[in-house]
């Protein structure tokens, strides 16, 4: 019978032999149930790697690096045993997701420190970000030069 009881941080074996992330990280939420699980690829880290996008993780001894921008739904039959839980990197990985999907303000200036960010050419260095309206869905109004 195949398992489904996996939880949210769950670092788990991919079953299939032939791909390049043999381990897993499962950031979708074990309330949640679907015939997949949204996941992300644990690898080891490399210089394109954006460190607030790539969390690091040890799992048996090795630093490997959740590759947030990979995160799929990959099916239950292909995920393996559980191995560990990254819970304890849980603030880096709510972070990185939070970035990816909502442009966190944080995560943003962060990325800023960076200077591969090709990746986001709405927040290159020096790149202005647009006014946020203000309350009442106007927006900002340009001040005078003093």
């Amino acid at each position: 019978m195949m398992r489904t009881d996996y939880r949210h941080l769950d670092i788990v074996r991919h079953r299939s032999r032939r791909v390049l992330a043999p381990y897993l990280l499962i950031v979708q939420h074990h309330d949640i149930t679907s015939k997949t699980k949204l996941s992300a690829p644990l690898v080891p880290p490399n210089a394109s790697d954006r460190g607030i996008l790539a969390p690091r993780i040890v799992v048996d001894g090795m630093v490997l690096v959740a590759r947030i921008l990979d995160i799929a739904p990959v099916p239950l039959e292909l995920l393996g045993e559980v191995l560990a839980s990254a819970e304890a990197e849980r603030d880096a990985i709510r972070f990185a997701v939070d970035t990816v999907l909502n442009g966190d303000n944080m995560g943003r200036a962060m990325l800023r420190q960076y200077p591969e960010t090709d990746h986001f050419p709405a927040i290159r260095p020096g790149a202005e970000e647009r006014p946020k309206p203000d309350r009442g869905g106007k927006p900002p109004q340009a001040s005078a030069p003093r």
